[in-house]
């Protein structure tokens, strides 16, 4: 395995709905674009033993529940 991993918080399904529901208002001024998959990335490693810091964010993880996010703006 290569020397980088990327860690994003993956959103639900009804909030990339809503955020495709925004995007469509780009039909109104003839802009092209494309459905988005929305995330947050919020680490991104280099140089590092992927495995181990794939086992460790497995055990971290593994009592975590998922929460809200309420945001008042989106930026891309």
């Amino acid at each position: 395995m290569g020397n980088e991993v990327c860690a994003i918080w993956v959103l639900d399904d009804i909030t990339n709905t809503k955020l495709n529901d925004i995007l469509k208002i780009l039909d109104t001024f003839g802009i092209e674009y494309n459905p988005i998959y929305g995330h947050i990335t919020f680490s991104y490693f280099i140089i590092v033993d992927v495995d181990e810091i794939i086992q460790y964010t497995k055990k971290y993880a593994a009592d975590k529940r998922t929460f809200n996010i309420n945001c008042s703006a989106l930026a891309l």
